[in-house]
């Protein structure tokens, strides 16, 4: 395996914005050859110097040149209101990242990996945009709304409150442009939209990197939601490799992602914890391995 990989700092447009992302590339890059491509995004709230860095630059030394960026209002990437989760503007975004990659000379396929909540956005992407060859699916966030509820156990009050606070979010917006926001992850603050052991966002040895701000717009909610992933999986037909395990947050909504998507597909089932998917170095190695392996099985055929 490769492990002299390069980075390098790339913008593109998406929707008349301009996002940043790290473009890697694998050690022995030649720019006159050809290489597979793959788009590897993270979790909600998420910055391109956190998970799913982390991916793209394993992805680059098993020979793919891999991109990793921060969607609109999040990082480096521009937008407003900041930290602000859409799940149709992300698809937006992700479909930009595929004219960018294909644009590059030496890309001759392009795929997608998703990790938790991107899992879904990279679902809604693979229904859609029939210019990506397979897709990957790691410790992904893939349920609807019913399954949402089934996995956070949400009472009826619960939910009225959450409702009612978003209203008031959205219309303290409206008359004065402010989007309030809220701790995203928290062991300490149960108002946080993740409310338990998230050493990974709290620990600056893992995610806790200098570019991560650990705040969400409420407003966002209001899209977020409603976000239905499960609904597409029927719609996806293209390759795909769903890396799961018991003890990930929405194991059963995996599983049955994975039984509904409506193409060739593999499934790969763990024992690891959630979090461990997104630094834990022999497990990501492991993933990596079987994802470059699927898509590297299936890029002929995506390219026929």
């Amino acid at each position: 395996m490769d492990t002299g990989i390069s980075r390098q700092k790339i913008h593109f447009p998406a929707d008349g914005l301009k996002l940043c992302g790290h473009l890697y590339k694998p050690g022995n890059f030649d720019e006159g050859g050809k290489y597979p491509a793959i788009i590897c995004q993270g979790s909600a709230f998420s910055v391109k110097e956190q998970m799913s860095g982390t991916y793209a630059g394993k992805m680059a030394e098993n020979g793919f040149i891999a991109l990793a960026f921060d969607y609109r209002t999040y990082g480096e990437s521009e937008g407003a209101p900041r930290q602000y989760e859409n799940p149709e503007a992300k698809r937006n975004d992700l479909e930009a990242a595929v004219s960018y990659l294909l644009s590059l000379p030496y890309v001759t396929s392009v795929s997608a990996l998703g990790v938790c909540a991107s899992g879904g956005n990279v679902a809604h992407l693979a229904a859609t945009d029939k210019r990506l060859g397979s897709v990957a699916f790691v410790a992904g966030m893939v349920g609807g709304p019913a399954e949402l509820a089934a996995e956070r156990n949400t009472s009826d009050e619960e939910v009225a409150a959450l409702m009612s606070t978003i209203r008031a979010a959205k219309q303290h917006y409206e008359q004065t442009g402010e989007a309030q926001r809220l701790t995203a992850y928290s062991s300490t603050d149960p108002t946080a939209f993740y409310f338990g052991d998230v050493d990974y966002y709290e620990n600056p040895k893992r995610g806790n990197v200098q570019e991560f701000l650990n705040e969400y717009a409420i407003i966002g909610l209001e899209t977020l939601l409603p976000f239905d992933p499960m609904s597409k999986a029927g719609d996806i037909t293209i390759p795909a490799i769903v890396l799961h395990s018991d003890n990930c947050i929405a194991s059963a909504a995996s599983r049955k992602f994975y039984d509904n998507l409506g193409g060739e597909k593999e499934l790969v089932w763990g024992t690891e914890a959630h979090f461990d998917y997104y630094d834990k170095p022999a497990l990501i190695d492991e993933v990596t391995t079987n994802v470059a392996r699927f898509i590297k099985g299936h890029t002929d055929a995506s390219l026929s």
